[in-house]
């Protein structure tokens, strides 16, 4: 079901994934470095299409950076955990060892797996849901493009004051886990981190966990608040039960 592409072939099967996406595209690749032919292919793509593109932050050089965010039609994270590359549209998802690197691309030993959506929908869904837990969990480096392509606004919210902070892509995945920094805004991590030192779990959870990271209300879920996990009111995790296709905000419909 899963088509195997060899190094000769991966390159190619990347370019057409990108020009033949027609309505989202995922990049995830640690390092980034374009040649211009993928260039082209990216910044030809039609102005409604959203690319969500997730790398590596501390490893990006400043002109590559500087290319991907003068797209208009594209929503940046940086994750410097990355090790996994993946790319997809609507249609096609490619698991590969091949980072989106041009001396990778002419240079490496790289293996990679294509699959369908029309032919093997269960691993294509699989994956998916998977990338879009990843770029949940990175950091939103292009906040302003965020209520231009996520058509309703959905966005995850501070769980100490409330505020924005970056795209919520699947309600059902968001949050679930232990607690972490990721879900505070940047004014309220300066101020944690001194807050950590001196208070125990408890009181950290307390403290942090006042808003509901993904309707950035007041969390009424003292289950939660009390065993320390993501914090999410009752209302929103009422609504996380239902089938993840059915939460699906954006271009991703």
């Amino acid at each position: 079901m899963a088509d195997i592409k060899k190094r000769e072939e991966i390159t190619n099967s990347m370019l057409k994934l990108i020009t033949s996406t027609k309505e989202i595209l995922v990049i995830i690749s640690p390092y980034i470095q374009l040649s211009s032919e993928f260039k082209k292919a990216i910044s030809a793509l039609d102005r409604n299409i959203t690319i969500l593109i997730a790398f590596r932050s501390k490893d990006i050089n400043e002109k590559t950076f500087e290319f991907l965010h003068n797209l208009p039609n594209a929503i940046l994270f940086g994750n410097d955990f990355l090790h996994t590359k993946c790319y997809m549209n609507e249609k096609t998802a490619i698991i590969t060892s091949q980072n989106l690197y041009d001396y990778s691309m002419k240079n490496n030993f790289e293996l990679a797996v294509e699959f369908k959506s029309k032919i093997d929908p269960k691993n294509f869904y699989d994956i998916k849901k998977e990338s879009f837990f990843i770029l949940e969990r990175s950091r939103c480096l292009t906040e302003q493009n965020l209520k231009y392509h996520l058509h309703d606004g959905k966005v995850a919210h501070c769980s100490s004051c409330g505020t924005n902070i970056f795209p919520i892509l699947y309600e059902e995945s968001y949050g679930y886990g232990i607690w972490r920094k990721e879900h505070l805004c940047q004014n309220c991590i300066a101020e944690f981190e001194q807050y950590e030192k001196e208070n125990n779990e408890v009181e950290i959870f307390k403290r942090y966990g006042q808003k509901c990271a993904l309707c950035g209300g007041n969390n009424d879920n003292q289950l939660q608040l009390a065993m320390g996990i993501a914090p999410i009111c009752t209302k929103c995790n009422n609504k996380m039960v239902s089938p993840i296709d059915k939460k699906k905000i954006g271009k991703y419909n």
